[in-house]
């Protein structure tokens, strides 16, 4: 158990690569099919931020397959499976997916009592950013909002997981056209990941891509390729070459020097 949560500790700092190398021998190392699942979770998740993301699909797959084996379609673990398969496809643009698995996560957790208040607004906050790029972004900004009062309610005013709704209050505001509103947030997202993540962690660069999409859109092209630079700087080293927001990132920055004179 010891190495597993040194495996997801690596994984939350951000250092990927060395959590995959624990998690797997976590695996090697498992007795019971059961105690398959949490690794398996985890590297999944470790393997997705690297972009990896059919190997994501096929360790989480295993996992729940695992589960359902053992009755355990039912269970906090399947909910946890779930929300992740559900980021998983969203991050493939399989919206339809992710919006099916994310409604079935939901029902899950809710189906399991007592009900894990700060899991569900979880599941909530992954499930109102699908619904952003499934077009209805004014239902993800109420979901985004209220799960926001949880959060601040529990955590105080500064926590990885305000930063992560902010970030997806930005994404939604971007949708709907109000730059202005998308760019604080996205900031204020910006600001709380340094603060509690640290000036290089690869959550970072996610944020620092779309904030600088949107500035973008506003003509600050000064500003987005500063933070497109930075995005690249913090991911090359982290992630694989062919990770989406690396590649983006990479492609808009391109453009904008093509645009702009020497």
């Amino acid at each position: 158990m010891s190495r597993l949560i040194e495996g997801r500790d690596l994984r939350r700092a951000g250092r990927y690569r060395e959590a995959i190398a624990v998690l797997r021998e976590v695996l090697e190392r498992a007795g019971a099919e059961i105690e398959l699942v949490a690794p398996l979770n985890e590297l999944g998740i470790a393997m997705k931020y690297t972009g990896d993301l059919d190997e994501a699909r096929r360790l989480y797959g295993q996992a729940l397959r695992i589960l359902d084996t053992h009755r355990l379609r039912e269970s906090v673990q399947a909910a946890d499976l779930l929300h992740n398969l559900a980021g998983l496809a969203h991050s493939r643009r399989e919206l339809e997916a992710a919006e099916k698995l994310a409604r079935e996560g939901i029902r899950v957790r809710l189906r399991l009592q007592p009900v894990d208040s700060l899991a569900l607004s979880r599941d909530q906050a992954a499930f109102a950013a699908i619904l952003v790029d499934v077009g209805r972004p004014r239902e993800a900004l109420e979901l985004l909002n209220e799960v926001r009062a949880v959060y601040a309610s529990t955590y105080g005013p500064a926590h990885h997981e305000i930063a992560v709704v902010l970030h997806n209050l930005g994404s939604a505001h971007a949708v709907l056209g109000d730059t202005d509103a998308a760019s604080d947030r996205l900031q204020e997202a910006v600001v709380m990941k340094e603060r509690v993540l640290g000036g290089t962690h690869p959550e970072l660069a996610t944020t620092l891509h779309n904030l600088a999409c949107v500035q973008l859109a506003q003509a600050r092209m000064q500003s987005a390729e500063a933070n497109l630079e930075r995005c690249v700087a913090i991911l090359v080293s982290t992630v694989n070459r062919g990770h989406p927001t690396l590649e983006s990132a990479r492609c808009k920055l391109d453009a904008i020097r093509l645009r702009v004179p020497s």
